[in-house]
C-alpha cells in the first residue's frame, strides 16, 4: 500500500506555495463545475459562481502562457471556426455566445496546463470526486425531507416536486444522473490507478461502500429517467462479455414482464414507453409520447435526413441559431428562442462539420486514452445533447482529461 500511495503522489505532487493554490484552484474549479446553487443560478440559467471562476481562469491564462502545449492549436482553430460564422452569417452571430465560449476554453486550456504540471494531487482529486457524491446525496436526501414535510425545498431550481423529481446540487434532476454519473465514473477510475488492477464492484466496493451507496440512492430516488438509463450503460463498465450477454437476455426478459406486474414506477414507465416509440421509427410517435425526450432524439434524426456533402453550409455551418429556425418548424412545442439539439447536432449544424470535427480531436487528444474505449461511449452519452456552452460539457471534457493524465502518469511511473 505504501508503494501505491508512493505511486500516486508521484503522478500528481504538490512542490511549493505556486502549487499549493493551483492545487486549490484546481479542486475548486471541479467544484464549481460540478454543482449549481440556487442563489447564484439567474433567471437565464447561468451559473453566476460558474463565470466567477471562468474569470478567473482567463487572468491566469496569460500568467501560464509559458507552458503552452502545441495541443492548444486544435483550440485555437475550433474557436477560428466558431468565429468565421461572424464573416459568413454577421447578422446571426451573437458576440456574447463567442465571448461565453471563449471562456470556456479559456478555462480548460488554463487547467490542462496546471494538469500537465502536476499541480493537482492524485488523493486531492479522488477525494474531491467523493465529497462531491456525498454532498448530492446529502442536499438531495434534504429535498426530499422538504417535499415530505411540505417544507421550502432547499436549493431547488428545476424539477417537479410532486413526483420527487429533484434537482439536488445542479440545475436540473437529468443534469444531476449525468453529473453523478461521471463523477462516479471518475471515481472507479481512480481507485483501479490505486489498486493497480481491474475494480471488483462485490470486493472493493465494500471498501468504497459510503461512496455506492450515495452513488445508487441519489440515481434510483432523484426521479429521473436518465438515471436508470445510465445505471444501465454503467453496468457494462464491470462486467464480461459473456456477463452482459445474460444481462441483455435478463433486461429484455424483464422489459416483456414488466406491463403485467402491478407496479408505477414513473421513470422506467417513460423510458419503457419512449423506447417502443424510437422502434416504431415514426417521429410523430415520440412527440405524442415523450415530448421532452423527442426534442433530444429528433433533432439527429432531421439533422441527418438533410446532410448534403457538398454543401458549404455541411462543411461550414448555416450561422448561429440556425437549429432555432429549423427545428420548430419540424418538430411541435418547441419555442424559436429554446435551443435544443445539443452538441450534436446543432454545433455540427450551425458551425459545420469542420468544427465538429475539431472539437473530436481535441477531446481525443486530451480526454481518451484511447479512440474506442468506455470513457468514449460514456462521453459521448453524456454531452450529445448538450449545447457547447454548458458546465455539463466541460466538466465531462475536464474530468475525463484529469482521469487520462493520471492513468498514463502512473502507468509511466510504474514501468520505471
Amino acid at each position: 500500500m505504501t508503494h501505491l500511495l508512493q505511486v500516486a503522489d508521484a503522478a500528481g505532487i504538490s512542490r511549493g506555495g505556486k502549487s499549493k493554490w493551483a492545487a486549490a484552484y484546481m479542486i475548486m474549479l471541479l467544484f464549481v463545475f460540478s454543482t449549481a446553487f440556487s442563489f447564484a443560478v439567474g433567471i437565464d440559467q447561468r451559473n453566476y459562481l460558474l463565470i466567477a471562476i471562468m474569470g478567473v481562469s482567463c487572468l491566469l491564462f496569460f500568467f501560464t502562457f509559458t507552458q503552452f502545449n502545441s495541443r492548444e492549436i486544435y483550440v485555437y482553430g475550433f474557436y477560428l471556426s466558431l468565429v468565421l460564422c461572424l464573416i459568413k452569417y454577421p447578422e446571426t452571430t451573437r458576440l456574447s455566445t463567442l465571448g461565453y465560449t471563449l471562456m470556456f476554453l479559456i478555462t480548460f486550456i488554463v487547467y490542462l496546463r496546471m494538469l500537465h504540471r502536476r499541480a493537482l494531487p492524485f488523493r486531492s482529486y479522488l477525494k474531491i470526486l467523493k465529497f462531491i457524491l456525498y454532498a448530492y446525496f446529502w442536499v438531495l436526501l434534504i429535498q426530499q425531507f422538504c417535499v415530505l414535510a411540505k417544507l421550502p425545498i432547499v436549493n431547488f431550481i428545476l424539477g417537479d416536486s410532486s413526483e420527487l423529481k429533484l434537482n439536488a446540487l445542479s440545475p436540473e434532476p437529468s443534469h444531476s444522473a449525468r453529473i453523478i454519473t461521471i463523477l462516479f465514473y471518475s471515481f472507479i477510475c481512480m481507485r483501479e490507478r490505486e489498486l493497480r488492477r481491474a475494480y471488483l464492484p462485490f470486493k472493493d466496493g465494500l471498501t468504497d461502500l459510503g461512496a455506492w451507496f450515495c452513488f445508487l440512492y441519489t440515481m434510483l430516488t432523484m426521479g429521473s429517467a436518465t438515471s436508470y438509463f445510465l445505471l444501465a450503460l454503467l453496468t457494462i463498465r464491470f462486467v464480461s462479455i459473456p456477463t452482459l450477454f445474460w444481462g441483455v437476455g435478463a433486461a429484455l426478459l424483464a422489459v416483456i414482464v414488466y406491463p403485467f406486474l402491478d407496479l408505477d414506477i414513473i421513470p422506467l414507465n417513460r423510458a419503457l414507453t419512449f423506447g417502443k416509440a424510437l422502434l416504431s421509427r415514426a417521429p410523430y410517435q415520440l412527440v405524442l409520447v415523450d415530448h421532452s425526450a423527442s426534442i433530444r432524439v429528433l433533432p439527429i434524426y432531421y439533422y441527418l435526413e438533410q446532410v448534403r456533402l457538398f454543401s458549404i453550409d455541411f462543411w461550414f455551418g448555416a450561422g448561429f441559431d440556425y437549429n432555432n429556425k429549423l427545428f420548430p418548424v419540424l418538430i411541435p412545442g418547441i419555442k424559436v428562442a429554446n435551443s435544443v439539439g445539443g452538441i450534436f447536432p446543432v454545433l455540427f449544424l450551425n458551425h459545420g462539420m469542420v468544427a465538429g470535427l475539431l472539437l473530436l480531436v481535441i477531446a481525443y487528444l486530451n480526454c481518451l486514452p484511447r479512440l474506442w474505449n468506455f470513457s468514449t461511449l460514456l462521453g459521448t452519452v453524456l454531452i450529445f445533447a448538450c449545447g457547447i456552452n454548458t458546465q455539463l460539457t466541460w466538466l465531462v471534457l475536464i474530468l475525463l482529461a484529469t482521469n487520462r493524465f493520471f492513468e498514463q502518469s502512473m502507468a509511466e511511473y510504474s514501468r520505471r
